[in-house]
C-alpha cells in the first residue's frame, strides 16, 4: 500500500498504473483494509482524462470507493472519490455534502486535502481555498500540494499569487509535469504567452496531449494561428486512433475563436464524461464561450452549480 502511495505521488500515467497494481496487491493481502480501496478509487480518477477515458475510469473508481465505505464508513478518501466519479449522476448539493464529509474526516494528509480542495472549488470556493492552503502549509515541498493550491488560486482569479508558488517549485527542482502545466496556464492567464509556450513545451515527454494543447493555446495568443491549427489537427488525428481528451481539443478551438468547433468538442467531452468539465465555469480558457447560450445549456447538462 505504501509503495502504491509513493508511485501515485509521482503522478505520471505509468506511475499511477503501477500504483493501481500495488493497491490491488494490498487488497489481496488484506481485503478488510479500507485505505487501499479508497486510494485505488483515487488512482482511477487521476488516470481519467489525461491517460484513459473517464467513462472507463469512473465506474472502476465508484466500485473501489463503495468497497472502501463498506469496510469503513468514515473513510475520507472514499467520500472524495464518490463525489468526483459520480459527478455526472449526482446533484451539486450531494457532491458538496460528500466533499465536506471527506474534509471533515481529514486532519493531516496533505494529498487528500489537496484532492478535496480542487474538487470542492466549483461548489464552495472559500472552503476550497482554505483546504488547499492548509495542505500546502502541511507539505509545501510536494509537487501535488503546490499544483493543487496554484489551481485553486488561479481559478479564483488570484493568478498573481499562484505564480510564485509554481516558480519556487521549479527553481528548487521539485516540479513534476503538472507543475509545468499549471505554470503555463497561469502565465497565459497573465498575458505572458511566450513564457507559457516554453512552460508547455517541457510537457512533451510526460503529458504530450496537455503539452500540445498548451502550446497551441499559446500560439493562438501570440497570433500564430497556423501553428495552433497544426497542433489541434494533430490532436484530432490522434483522437481517431487512441484516447485524447476532447476537452483539450475544445480548448484550442476556444482560443482560436472557433466557437462552433469548440462546442462540438465540448459536447464530445461531455459524452466521454470528462472530469475536467467540473471546472467549466471557473477555467478562464472558456471565457470566450461564456456569453453563448450553448455554454449555459452545457452547464445544465453537466449538472453544474
Amino acid at each position: 500500500y505504501l509503495r502504491g502511495r509513493f508511485e501515485h505521488d509521482q503522478y505520471t500515467g505509468e506511475s499511477i498504473r503501477r500504483a493501481i497494481t500495488l493497491y490491488q496487491n494490498a487488497i489481496t493481502l488484506d481485503p478488510r483494509y479500507g485505505d487501499p480501496h479508497a486510494w485505488l478509487a483515487t488512482a482511477w480518477i487521476n488516470l481519467a482524462d489525461d491517460f484513459i477515458a473517464p467513462k472507463e475510469a469512473f465506474p472502476a473508481a465508484l466500485r473501489a470507493a463503495t468497497a472502501a465505505l463498506q469496510l469503513d464508513s468514515a473513510n475520507a478518501g472514499a467520500y472524495f472519490a464518490l463525489a468526483v466519479a459520480g459527478s455526472f449522476t449526482t446533484s451539486p448539493v450531494e457532491r458538496r455534502n460528500q466533499l465536506q464529509k471527506a474534509a471533515s474526516l481529514m486532519t493531516s494528509d496533505p494529498s487528500q486535502l489537496t484532492l478535496v480542495s480542487v474538487a470542492l472549488l466549483p461548489l464552495d470556493q472559500g472552503r476550497a481555498i482554505q483546504l488547499a492552503k492548509r495542505a500546502y502549509m502541511l507539505d509545501s515541498a510536494s509537487q501535488w500540494t503546490t499544483y493543487g493550491y496554484s489551481v485553486v488560486l488561479a481559478y479564483s482569479g488570484r493568478e498573481a499569487e499562484a505564480l510564485p508558488l509554481l516558480e519556487s517549485a521549479i527553481k528548487r527542482g521539485a516540479a513534476g509535469p503538472f507543475i509545468h502545466f499549471s505554470h503555463g496556464d497561469v502565465l497565459l492567464q497573465l498575458g505572458r504567452a511566450r513564457e507559457a509556450l516554453e512552460a508547455f513545451r517541457t510537457l512533451q515527454a510526460s503529458l504530450e496531449d496537455a503539452g500540445r494543447t498548451g502550446m497551441a493555446r499559446s500560439y493562438a495568443a501570440l497570433g500564430q494561428r497556423d501553428k495552433a491549427m497544426a497542433l489541434v489537427k494533430a490532436l484530432e488525428a490522434d483522437a481517431a486512433k487512441r484516447y485524447v481528451s476532447k476537452d483539450y481539443i475544445a480548448q484550442v478551438y476556444a482560443a482560436l475563436g472557433e466557437k462552433d468547433q469548440a462546442f462540438m468538442w465540448l459536447d464530445r467531452a461531455a459524452d466521454d464524461r470528462s472530469g475536467y468539465l467540473q471546472w467549466l465555469g471557473l477555467n478562464p480558457v472558456w471565457a470566450p464561450l461564456q456569453s453563448d447560450a450553448r455554454f449555459s445549456a452545457l452547464e445544465a447538462r453537466l449538472r453544474l452549480p
